[in-house]
Order: structure tokens, then sequence, then C-alpha cells
């Protein structure tokens, strides 16, 4: 079995029990930070119970509007400022069309506003990883199926059949009876250039303890380690193969705008670890020169006070390492 994961919004209300969501199998959740330039309001409550849930990993996403509506890189630095301190969080573009339900108007955003957006968000976090979940339906169906993998790993959108109640209701299934019907195609894209999806939602009808509705599940074929990877800078130039639509100019003409990794690292702790296993982590050990730790009571800087004693750590703490 793959690790499962839940994406979560204000949609699903404020009140998600992530006790309950952590005994039902759940290893990340990706939660909307902000949609255009509008914040979710229960992105950073969601997180850190999360958190202290002890969900290993915690992500945010942000909803793209096309530049027409509002600079892809002004809703950059909201997503940024949402989120503080990119270090330890996975991060995600969510590229797909949205409607206004009162105006009729439709929203789709092109392969310039993603790079436009991609460029400014490496250059506010030091190239940290972005993932894009760009389903296929709406890259090749809507934005004529640009090339895009050079922007980060791909988040594919393929879901398994249901079944329906008597009232032709969808009925919930557990993130592991969803899983039961995907088959190995589904993480094989056909679009974008993306050869493989490293995270694959496959169901929009899961269900989950902790939240009495149905809620996006998602998969990562691959190891707790691999996924905590992705939380981190990529390390190579973001392209910018198509210049970004914009209000104002495209910064460096379309050249790729190439960000060194930060120096600072963090890690946000979970059930069981010590400081020495996250400094081994980090590449340090008896023989090495030992780093030294700044361990927060929050998730978030803003919030961000030391305790008295910096030795004792707690799930949910978040530990920077220099």
């Amino acid at each position: 079995m793959p690790l499962f994961g839940v994406d979560v919004s204000r949609h699903q209300g404020p009140d998600i029990n992530w006790g309950k969501v952590r005994a039902s199998g759940i290893d990340f959740m990706l939660a909307r930070a902000s949609l255009a330039t509008t914040p979710d309001a229960t992105y950073r409550s969601n997180v850190r119970r999360a958190r202290l849930a002890g969900i290993p990993v915690v992500g945010a996403y942000h909803f793209l509007y096309p530049a027409k509506v509002v600079s892809p890189a002004e809703q950059a630095r909201l997503f940024v400022d949402r989120i503080g301190n990119a270090d330890g969080i996975l991060t995600m573009l969510d590229v797909e069309k949205d409607r206004n339900p009162k105006t009729g108007q439709v929203f789709i955003p092109t392969i310039s506003d993603v790079r436009a957006f991609a460029r400014e968000f490496a250059r506010l976090t030091h190239n940290h990883t972005l993932i894009v979940y760009a389903p296929g339906w709406y890259w090749t169906g809507h934005i004529g199926n640009p090339p895009a993998s050079d922007l980060g790993p791909l988040c594919a959108s393929r879901y398994v059949p249901v079944r329906h109640d008597h009232e032709g209701h969808p009925i919930a299934m557990t993130p592991k009876e969803a899983f039961a019907k995907v088959t190995p195609k589904f993480w094989n894209p056909t679009h974008g250039g993306w050869k493989k999806a490293t995270i694959l939602q496959f169901t929009s009808t899961g269900r989950i303890g902790g939240y009495g509705g149905p809620v996006d599940v998602d998969a990562f074929n691959g190891t707790l380690q691999k996924l905590k990877s992705l939380t981190g800078p990529v390390g190579h130039a973001v392209s910018a193969l198509v210049p970004p639509a914009s209000t104002g100019p495209a910064p460096d003409h379309g050249k790729p705008i190439v960000v060194k990794p930060t120096t600072k690292r963090s890690h946000v702790v979970v059930a069981g670890e010590t400081l020495s296993g996250i400094a081994a982590r980090h590449g340090f050990n008896a023989t090495a020169k030992l780093p030294t730790f700044r361990v927060m009571l929050n998730a978030f800087p803003e919030n961000a006070k030391f305790r008295a004693n910096p030795h004792v750590i707690r799930p949910g703490d978040r530990v920077r390492v220099r």
C-alpha cells in the first residue's frame, strides 16, 4: 500500500478531528491556503491541528486564477505569506478551471500563468519544491497540453469508479477500498511531459474518521522519507519556456531563474523522535559538528515562542537546524 493523504479546505469546515484522521491511516495532508487573492480561513488551524495529531507530513496548496483576474506573481506572494517558512511543508499549485456561481464567468489559467506563479514562488522560497496539480482533462482539453514537467512533480487526478445507493448518491469508500481499484496506468500521465505521477488523487468520495462527508484522497507511492524529501528546495532552475501573462514586464525576459537553496533547514517533530535523530537525518552525527536548534511552540513563524528548556520537543514542534 502507498501512503495516503487528504486534501481539505474551508469546504470541509473548521471542525475536522485530525486525531481520528490520523487513526484512519492518513500520513499526509494538503490544506488550501489561498484561492486567487482570497486566504482560506481554515488553513492555519488545519495545519496546526494536523501536526499536533501526529500527521507526519503537512502541506499547503494555492488555487490559481488567470492573470486577467489577478497577477500570478501577486498570488504567489499571498500564498507564501499564508504559509510562512516553507521548509518542511509540501507545497502545491492547483491548476484547473473555476466558475463564478453568481455570474457564470469561467476562469481558465494558462501555462503562462502557471510559469509566472512558479517563478515568483521559487524566488520567494529559495527554490522550494512546487508540486503541480494538473489534471489531464484540463491540461489537454483546455490549454493545449503545454510542457511543464520542469516546474515540479505532478499530482495527477484520475478517479476510480464508485457505486451509488438507491437514491443515486455515491457510496464513500475508505482509502484502501478505493485504492484497490487503481491500476498502474493511473500513475502514467500522457500530458505535460511528465513521465510519472508523484502524487495521485484517486477519489473525491473518500471516507475517513474525523470527518463526516466525502473527501479527496491522494496516494504517494513511496516511503515516508521520500515524501519528506519533497518538503524542501529542489536545487535546480525553474525554466520559463513561456513568458508570464501579467500586467508588468516578464522578469529576466523568460530566462531561467536559479535560486540557491537556503542553508537553514527545519523539521516538524513526530512522535518518538529525538534531537539526535533529527540531527542525523540532516547529515549531522557524532563525528560531525552538531547543529544548533530553535524549538518553536507553534507551527508558524509569526507565532513562534521559545521554550525555557529547548531540549524538550513534542509532536508538532518545528525544529530549525542551523
